[in-house]
């Protein structure tokens, strides 16, 4: 019995000790997957980072920034190569060159460059032109984390993740070299094979086969690995693109309470003090037994 008391005073001292932990969000660490988010709590932390007595534990800065898409990596494995090349397609065509790709992705990135959103988007400006710039949200907490908050707020909102399809790892140069031959014959469901052949003919200078080339090489050279334990895509975030900086200033401003010291709502709906009270009494237990 000695043992089993003091296995489970253990368990529950790192329970607390990471409920205490400034680098946690709601007591846990790395990146919570949204179906793992404690709803109550979510809820309860949506306007509460002003009441834990604490004005800068749940603040980040955040600013809206200008990069080349191969300044930044994926978050989710979920790319379908489809997807992708017609969304490159339809860039060229309404620009007519290749060159001015990208725009604004309407989602947010971390601090180490993961794009939370906008995956698809980011894809098809890496197929045209990886030098072209896309437009994103940056906010200063790494992805890891960053993950975490967002499905605070996605939770609190009521709302399911999005599903996904496909794999970024599949995402070669062989496999968009074929997509596009199908889409130069058949088109690809929003333009015709002959505005397809037109727009890779750009990326090539006039030429087709070079440019379903460069796109075949982009392709190859798009980053496959994802950020470290990320969720699968049904449970990363929910943010939309009108949402976003919203979101970047009520995380800049601290008004979600995600990370101890927390406020006296958010702490019943964790549970530390019961936690806290059950370990002191483990912990007597224990110590009682053993002498």
């Amino acid at each position: 019995m000695k043992i089993n008391l003091i296995t489970e005073a253990a368990r529950l001292q790192k329970l607390a000790g990471i409920l205490k932990e400034d680098d946690t969000v709601l007591g846990t660490k790395g990146p919570i997957p949204l179906s793992k988010i404690p709803k109550a709590a979510a809820q309860s932390a949506i306007d509460a980072g002003q009441k834990d007595n604490d004005t800068k534990d749940d603040t980040a800065k955040f600013k809206k920034a200008s990069v080349p898409a191969a300044q930044l990596k994926a978050s989710q494995t979920e790319i379908i190569p489809e997807k992708a090349v017609g969304i490159a397609i339809g860039m060229i065509l309404k620009t007519g060159d290749f060159k001015t790709v990208g725009g604004d992705l309407g989602a947010i990135a971390s601090s180490d460059s993961y794009i939370m959103d906008g995956h698809h988007r980011w894809a098809a400006t890496m197929l045209a032109d990886p030098k072209a710039n896309v437009d994103i949200t940056f906010i200063n907490l790494p992805a890891q984390k960053l993950v975490s908050v967002l499905n605070v707020i996605t939770a609190a909102k009521g709302r399911s993740g999005n599903p996904g399809s496909g794999n970024i790892k599949n995402f070669t140069g062989n496999t968009i070299g074929k997509v596009i031959d199908i889409f130069a014959k058949k088109g690809d469901g929003n333009n015709s094979a002959e505005e397809v052949v037109k727009a890779v003919s750009e990326i090539g200078k006039g030429n087709f086969d070079k440019g379903k080339e460069i796109m075949m090489k982009n392709a190859d050279n798009l980053p496959k690995n994802i950020m470290p334990g990320a969720p699968e895509r049904i449970d990363m975030p929910v943010v939309n693109a009108d949402e976003v900086a919203k979101v970047a200033k009520d995380i800049q401003n601290g008004t979600i309470d995600y990370t101890g010291p927390y406020s006296a709502e958010v702490k019943s709906k964790l549970k530390v003090d019961n936690v806290n009270k059950k370990l002191d009494s483990m912990l007597k237990e224990s110590f009682i037994k053993i002498k």
